[in-house]
């Protein structure tokens, strides 16, 4: 896969505001890319999609609509995005997600992440919505069956890696870490926060390329990973420091000190193993997509403006769209700032609006109300009204998973 990382003519002399303002933000630039460089090296961000909606669904109160249409995931997630676009302003960018399906870990170890429990019963329906607002974005979404997110992304950041390109993972996964080193970092756009391999070594005590041993050792309960019993974080890390990796641990199992260490490292040992192969992120996932495909324009606007005609009923037009207009500042028009400030509170009615009036300073504030109803009103919220008789199956199909 050949990919040009040469500047061209194209290319600005002077910053952007954009890239200034990238600049400014800490964490946005890898620590080896200067201002000066940033125009020549392409980045790639991968967006731990799945993850994020978890986390975001956790960290937010339970927002709902008008309707009692829960929001709370799809506002986080379009937040996010929001700033990976605006202060990151990739040259690449890929949206992965989950398949909710078992995978090749599953077939390894049948309880594997059998601890969790079923998503939350408000959240199921949010994901649907940020699969729209993703397409909406114009961003590739990826999924493969039979392979994690997680495989996904590691097997596009080997590919971007050797092409010469910067790998910025979207993501707060500490199996993603394992990814982290030269032209790789993960950010964590909730804490803002960047892992770099100093960061990961501050965090866990060992290298980038040693955690897979490390979560191998003292397993790692999200998932249901066994590891050993006995061994945990710290014992973990001093072992590693020691023996290096896992393979030279278990082959020199009888020579470690303590006793009930040394039992355990014996006894466990296929354990150890298996642990390791579940924590093993595949870098060679068979993705039909192409780097060049997840190829975007950062000079250009996140999205075409929609056609809205004047008294269409707003959330007829597409309302994705208009979501990302609505979350990008630099695209909405000023004057329709009375009627966004009046209902950026609601996460869902804010994903469709787009403000149309002929004197929108003077007459927004007026139109509120009608504007309000029209929205929760729309096909957009209600694209199949089900019948009496089919309710049901009309509802089961909406689900996403």
């Amino acid at each position: 896969m050949a990919l040009s990382l040469r500047v061209t003519q194209e290319d600005r002399t002077e910053p952007s505001p954009k890239e200034q303002k990238c600049a400014k933000k800490p964490g946005m630039l890898p620590e080896n890319i200067t201002l000066e460089s940033a125009r020549s090296v392409k980045t790639l961000y991968l967006v731990d999609a799945s993850g994020f909606i978890f986390r975001a669904y956790h960290a937010l109160p339970a927002l709902t609509s008008a309707k009692g249409i829960p929001t709370g995931a799809v506002l986080g997630f379009c937040n996010m995005l929001s700033k990976v676009i605006e202060e990151g302003a990739p040259d690449y960018l890929a949206a992965v997600f989950d398949t909710g399906k078992p995978t090749f870990r599953h077939a390894l170890f049948g309880q594997y992440k059998a601890n969790r429990p079923p998503p939350p019963e408000d959240l199921v329906p949010q994901f649907a919505w940020i699969e729209k607002i993703v397409e909406a974005y114009r961003i590739p979404l990826l999924r493969h069956e039979g392979y994690e997110a997680d495989d996904l992304i590691a097997t596009l950041a080997t590919k971007a890696r050797e092409a010469g390109i910067e790998v910025a993972i979207v993501s707060s996964d500490k199996d993603l870490m394992q990814l982290v080193g030269p032209g790789a970092y993960l950010l964590d756009t909730m804490k803002n926060q960047r892992f770099g391999a100093d960061e990961v070594t501050a965090r866990f005590g060992v290298r980038p390329d040693q955690l897979g041993d490390w979560l191998a050792l003292c397993g790692d309960s999200s998932d249901n990973v066994p590891g050993i019993p006995g061994i945990g974080p710290k014992t973990a890390t001093k072992l590693l420091l020691e023996y290096g990796d896992l393979a030279t641990l278990l082959a020199s199992a009888e020579s470690v000190s303590s006793p009930k260490l040394r039992e355990s490292l014996v006894r466990y040992a296929d354990q150890a193993q298996l642990s390791r192969r579940l924590v093993q992120l595949d870098h060679t996932c068979p993705l039909s997509i192409t780097l060049e495909e997840l190829h975007r324009d950062v000079r250009a606007p996140v999205v075409e403006q929609p056609t809205i005609e004047r008294g269409a009923d707003v959330g007829v037009v597409d309302g994705a769209r208009a979501a990302c207009l609505a979350n990008e500042p630099s695209q909405r028009d000023p004057i329709h700032a009375p009627l966004w400030e009046h209902l950026q509170g609601d996460a869902t009615r804010r994903l469709a609006v787009e403000g149309f009036v002929d004197d929108p300073a003077a007459t927004a504030p007026e139109l509120v109300p009608d504007l309000v109803t029209r929205i929760d009103d729309s096909p957009l919220f209600h694209p199949s009204p089900p019948s009496a008789e089919d309710s049901s199956s009309s509802r089961a199909r909406r689900s996403p998973r």
